[in-house]
């Protein structure tokens, strides 16, 4: 093997003499490192965001009751939350024979008396067998009057009971005796016809 001669080594504190021409590199201490810091990352825009109007729903719910008809087109009234399906009495010949000679009528049915004008109406039981609740109503559609019927079986024509309406009427609703005070019906209520 061979010998690789070793370098001599002299302390650092001991001077020493370069001759003339050669440089010498002094170590410098190893110099601490700088961390380094990485460039701050570009600031991010925050999206600008304007206000939009919320979503129409895709469908237009129905609603419960139908528009308003007219009384004479009518096959319902209601009063509250009570629908009476109408039997329709516009002709002077369907109104002089109104509910006679029936021996009953569906509690949620009534018999809708049509006129042309406002006016007090008059009523009577001529051969009537069943007790009706009468509701008076006005061009506007509010009651104006209610009152009971009750038959009058065997009474001569000329004795029967007149049931007059206190205000003008353009209308009138013939419903079963007792229907006025279960459904609490009192003047002034209005009618919604469908």
């Amino acid at each position: 093997s061979t010998a690789t001669p070793l370098p001599t080594l002299i302390p650092e504190d001991t001077p020493t003499r370069v001759p003339a021409g050669i440089s010498v590199l002094t170590p410098t201490p190893a110099a601490t490192p700088t961390p380094v810091t990485p460039p701050a990352p570009a600031a991010t825009p925050t999206p600008v965001t304007t206000p939009t109007a919320m979503p129409t729903p895709a469908f237009t719910p129905t609603p419960s009751i139908a528009p308003d008809v007219r009384p004479e087109e009518a096959t319902e009234a209601v009063i509250g939350d009570r629908a009476i399906t109408l039997e329709l009495a516009t002709t002077s010949e369907e109104r002089q024979r109104g509910l006679s000679n029936r021996t009953s009528l569906h509690p949620d049915a009534g018999m809708l008396f049509v006129f042309e004008e406002e006016r007090e109406l008059s009523f009577w039981m001529k051969d009537t067998l069943i007790p009706l609740d009468i509701l008076f109503i006005d061009g506007e559609q509010g009651i104006v009057d209610i009152q009971t019927m009750v038959p009058e079986p065997g009474v001569p024509t000329r004795n029967l009971t007149v049931y007059p309406s206190v205000e003008p009427a353009m209308y009138a609703l013939e419903v079963n005796a007792g229907v006025a005070a279960e459904l609490g019906l009192t003047v002034g209520m209005l009618v919604t016809f469908r």
